[in-house]
């Protein structure tokens, strides 16, 4: 079932950690051990050769009992490396562990999967949104009933102070994750 590591035609990177490009293959899978989950901030995922046509390599996290895998991101010969935020110190599967798996599969390129390897203006898109989203989140705190037009509505009331709350909370979290939105 398991074999002996093998070179890849493609890497990681770890903030603080040398290139990792031996990995072993599990099934159809390519699999790596890191420790100390929760200071990893991103990985670089890189390409070292083009894959076959109509591939791509997708990049997954699995923390014990490793019964399932969580996507990160995925990089094709259209895009052959990119750096994807992990959340791994936001998230309680994976901050509190000593050793989670990296996992490495190669997949056909579907509508879904093309998407996402080539939306690198549309992520901010959606980012921005998030952003957005958020800060419509911590307003929803401020609600105040109030007779307007002949009709008792809702409405926000919010004092001058809140924005530079959220403002404040919002880049606290950044600093910590940047895709803290997105977890």
């Amino acid at each position: 079932m398991f074999s002996q590591p093998i070179i890849t035609p493609f890497a990681l990177m770890i903030p603080g950690q040398l290139a990792i490009t031996q990995f072993t293959q599990i099934n159809n899978s390519f699999v790596v051990d890191v420790n100390n989950p929760a200071i990893i901030t991103s990985i670089a995922f890189f390409l070292m050769q083009p894959l076959d046509e109509g591939i791509a390599a997708c990049l997954y996290y699995s923390y014990p009992p490793y019964s399932q895998l969580e996507f990160l991101g995925a990089i094709a010969n259209a895009r052959p490396s990119d750096i994807f935020s992990t959340s791994f110190s936001l998230n309680p599967h994976t901050n509190k562990q000593a050793q989670i798996k990296i996992v490495i599969q190669l997949q056909q390129i579907d509508q879904n999967l093309q998407q996402m390897i080539l939306m690198l203006p549309e992520k901010q898109g959606y980012y921005f949104m998030a952003i957005a989203q958020h800060l419509d989140r911590f307003l929803q705190d401020y609600p105040k009933q109030i007779y307007y037009n002949e009709k008792n509505q809702q409405m926000l009331v919010v004092p001058t102070i809140s924005l530079n709350k959220w403002l404040q909370r919002f880049t606290e979290k950044y600093n910590i994750d940047p895709n803290f939105l997105f977890s």
